[in-house]
């Protein structure tokens, strides 16, 4: 009896161990996040949940080098921003936008490509409204990443190897290749699929994406982001490289958000803090190359765009697609206007922020503003 159950249990060990170890090879060769490109199946990286998970994106940093433009943001630098714009010269530029990203995850991604060799000479961070009037914690998806200096190495490469999520992203991926689905993003980094699902409401989203409570919430100020832009800031300033801040446009539908909930003092005192701790380091740093401050807020036809009934299933903004999500038309416009040749680009759209201009900008934003709201009123 007990040679029986020897015999039992190293059956069930052998099995087991054959079970697991085809886990480990199927999510090695699957890759779903871009951990082991030596044995990878490459037909599979167009499938993968590259935007969805901060250790993807990190995995695209150690195997693809030679950047010298980084995108960087929340997602909204994800949907909007184009790598490959013909304004960003004939470098090798990439979206590393992490969705959801807080501005401390972007100085972890930034220092994370830095480590890996990459010849940064540009950095194009996209600032979210929100860096203004809130500060968050980074997201877990950070902390368990390589972005996170402080993450679990063995943790890793297990959840990697043998998590549950991960072979779920896997099976995703190879059934997305073997039905031969659409891709996920460009090889740049921009997601490529929809923020709307076929035959649902425009409308519909935009009022999912007004309702969050995250635009509900009382501020907390963004003295703990100003700090970390600091850090983001020295950094490219110490090592040459040029950054240029776009502070993202905004649907007029989420500045009547920030109005409603209060938020609008402390969106605006945010933008001056952010130009006068960006003119204070470029005077520190009187030898490197400045950071640059450009702002496409405003009540312009980019951001005025009338939204669909809820009725209507089939129409599609232009510019947005949802209240913070500009589309990429809208981003071209953005990186034209800032990097773009001057005859070319539209002057309308776009105001580079600078100390002796901010006063200006704010009053004339906060008064098109009240002048929209009456002109709503009536």
């Amino acid at each position: 009896m007990r040679r029986h159950t020897r015999h039992f249990v190293r059956l069930y060990l052998t099995w087991l161990g054959c079970l697991l170890a085809g886990l480990v090879l199927f999510n090695m060769l699957a890759d779903p996040y871009n951990t082991y490109p030596a044995v990878h199946l490459d037909a599979l990286m167009p499938h993968k949940p590259n935007n969805d998970h901060r250790r993807a994106k990190a995995g695209l940093v150690r195997q693809e080098p030679g950047w010298d433009t980084v995108i960087l943001g929340s997602s909204y630098a994800v949907v909007g921003m184009d790598a490959t714009h013909t304004a960003l010269g004939e470098g090798r530029a990439f979206n590393l936008g992490l969705n959801g990203g807080k501005l401390e995850e972007q100085l972890g991604a930034l220092h994370y490509v830095w480590r890996y060799g990459h010849p940064i000479k540009r950095i194009i961070l996209v600032y979210d409204n929100q860096w203004f009037i809130q500060a968050a914690s980074p997201s877990i998806d950070y902390l368990q990443s390589p972005f996170n200096t402080d993450y679990s190495y063995i943790e890793y490469q297990g959840s990697n190897l043998l998590g549950m999520q991960a072979t779920e992203h896997a099976w995703h991926a190879v059934r997305q290749w073997w039905q031969d689905g659409p891709a996920t993003d460009d090889p740049f980094g921009r997601r490529l699929t929809p923020l709307i699902p076929t035959g649902k409401p425009q409308r519909l989203i935009f009022d999912d994406y007004l309702s969050t409570p995250d635009l509900s919430r009382p501020t907390d100020g963004d003295a703990a982001n100003l700090e970390l832009f600091k850090k983001f800031a020295r950094f490219c300033l110490e090592r040459e490289i040029a950054l240029t801040v776009l502070i993202a446009p905004a649907h007029v539908s989420l500045l009547e958000k920030f109005d409603a909930s209060g938020y609008w003092p402390d969106w605006l005192a945010g933008q001056r803090r952010l130009v006068e701790l960006a003119e204070t380091l470029n005077l520190q740093h009187p030898d490197a190359l400045p950071v640059m401050i450009w702002s496409f807020n405003g009540i312009t036809a980019y951001t005025n765009e009338p939204i669909p009934s809820l009725d209507d299933t089939t129409t599609r903004l232009k510019w947005f697609w949802d209240p913070g999500h500009f589309r990429k038309e809208l981003g071209d416009l953005m990186l034209q206007r800032t990097f773009g040749a001057e005859d070319q680009t539209e002057a309308l759209f776009g105001v580079r922020l600078a100390p002796e201009s901010i006063e200006r900008y704010l009053s004339d934003l906060r008064d098109d503003y009240e002048k929209y709201a009456q002109s709503q009123s009536r």
